[in-house]
C-alpha cells in the first residue's frame, strides 16, 4: 500500500505527514497520531513498511472515528485496524509495501 500525502474523511481532508520523530505533549514517543483540530495524521517515518501502513490503518480508523462520532475507545481501533490490515493483506485485497509489485493481486 502506497500512503497517500492526503485523506479525505466525509467532507474534511488530512493531510499525512512522515516526521522522523514523534513525541507527543508528555514527551512520550509515538508511532503515529491524529490531530482532529489541523486535520493531520502523523506517521513516523523511521517504522518498517508493514507497521507503518497498518499504524496509517490506525491513525485513519482515528479520524473516522471522530467524524462519525462512535467514541471508539483506544483498544477498540486498534484491534479494528490491526483486524482490518490483516483481512485486506491475506485476503490479497492490499499487498503489503514489502510485497507491491505488478500483478499482485486476490489469490486466484
Amino acid at each position: 500500500m502506497k500512503i497517500p500525502d492526503r485523506v479525505k474523511v466525509g467532507p474534511f481532508y488530512y493531510a499525512v505527514e512522515r516526521p522522523e520523530l514523534l513525541i507527543n505533549h508528555d514527551h512520550e514517543h509515538l508511532k503515529g497520531e491524529s490531530d482532529h483540530q489541523h486535520q493531520v495524521l502523523r506517521i513516523e517515518s523511521t517504522l518498517r513498511p508493514r507497521q507503518a501502513e497498518e499504524v496509517f490503518l490506525h491513525e485513519l480508523l482515528h479520524a473516522v472515528d471522530t467524524f462519525m462520532d462512535t467514541e471508539m475507545s483506544e483498544r477498540q481501533v486498534a484491534l479494528i485496524a490491526r483486524g482490518l490490515y490483516m483481512a485486506l493483506t491475506e485476503s490479497g485485497i492490499l499487498a503489503p509495501a514489502d510485497e507491491e509489485r505488478p500483478g499482485n493481486g486476490p489469490p486466484q
